[in-house]
């Protein structure tokens, strides 16, 4: 036989005295809870004011496209908005929108940002982009602290293997190629300062495409407003350059392939 537990109004009563003794406890525990707010705003304040402040900039594009679902008429337009993209392969564009997100990440397109030259906005400040990048980034105090015990390694490390002397003749000849190369940039072969310039800009320079309406979408991350939109500028010109050269390219080709 089930039984039924009925409340009554002995059990309201010991809720009610539950409730009264828990706001009493946290009562007489005011002050803890008052200090340990307090410790909370405050470190909020550091980690807040610590964080370098980052500007963005953000474009949108809208590609000249020869759509086939605009030749089927309101089909097209139906497929659009319930999400499903009809324009195939098949269209006349030599290279698809979906694949801007990878040009614009690719290592040969960000190594051409690396001698644009940059101005922040004080105006107290000039250089090459991969300058700015590699000397004049900020960044939270914990991060040099816990970058310098890695540091004084890669110092000990430089202390124990130091090569032989060259001669002075070898020296100088040796400096002058180094000079060469230095300034010969090549996606084969890249120092992990560039490497690391590399990974900094593929974080903070972005490209997305909207499936449904093939917008573009191009955001540039900087520590500088100024710096932030003339990148912004610098990478849409050399993406629609990029997509010019190419589509000039492959008509070339097919020009070729009709004449013969």
């Amino acid at each position: 036989m089930d039984m039924i537990q009925m409340n009554t109004p002995d059990t309201d009563n010991a809720q009610e005295i539950d409730l009264i003794e828990l706001a009493k406890r946290l009562w007489s525990e005011r002050k803890f809870l008052f200090k340990c707010c307090g410790i909370a705003v405050i470190v909020g304040l550091v980690v807040a004011f610590s964080i370098p402040k980052e500007y963005s900039t953000t474009v949108k594009l809208a590609p000249e496209t020869s759509d086939p679902s605009k030749k089927m008429g309101n089909l097209g337009g139906l497929a659009a908005m319930a999400g499903i993209n009809l324009n195939s392969s098949s269209g006349a564009d030599a290279i698809s929108p979906d694949l801007y997100p990878d040009v614009v990440s690719s290592i040969p397109f960000l190594l051409e940002l690396f001698p644009v030259q940059v101005t922040n906005e004080k105006g107290d400040y000039s250089a090459s982009l991969y300058d700015y990048m590699d000397n004049h980034q900020k960044s939270a105090w914990w991060s040099y602290v816990i970058q310098a015990p890695f540091k004084l390694l890669g110092v000990v490390k430089d202390l124990f293997s130091k090569e032989e002397p060259v001669s002075s003749g070898e020296l100088t000849s040796f400096t002058k190629e180094e000079e060469k190369n230095s300034t010969e940039l090549s996606s084969f072969h890249l120092t992990k300062e560039q490497s690391d310039v590399i990974e900094d800009l593929q974080e903070r320079i972005s490209a997305s495409v909207d499936k449904k309406t093939s917008v573009i979408t191009v955001s540039v991350q900087m520590q500088d407003p100024l710096i932030s939109a003339n990148i912004t500028q610098i990478v849409l010109e050399k993406l629609q350059g990029y997509i010019t050269n190419y589509r000039t390219q492959k008509v070339k080709q097919d020009l070729e392939f009709t004449e013969k």
